[in-house]
């Protein structure tokens, strides 16, 4: 369902945003921010993206990298 305030914001930035979460980079709340729309509406915007896992998923690979890096 499509909101009047989701028409009005910049459609780049949301696009910009999603694919931020999508890879796990940014958490819902930074990517509200950066977009300059309120959580709630990025939590519309992400209903599709399982976010926790994507940076769950980003974060343990980081760390594997990190704890793999010889001394």
């Amino acid at each position: 369902m499509t909101t009047k305030e989701d028409t009005i914001k910049d459609p780049t930035a949301k696009r910009a945003a999603l694919s931020l979460l999508a890879k796990g980079l940014a958490t819902q709340a930074e990517c509200a921010k950066l977009a300059g729309v309120s959580r709630q509406l990025m939590r519309h915007w992400a209903q599709e993206i399982p976010v926790k896992d994507n940076r769950d998923a980003l974060l343990a690979k980081l760390w594997s990298r990190e704890i793999s890096k010889k001394r």
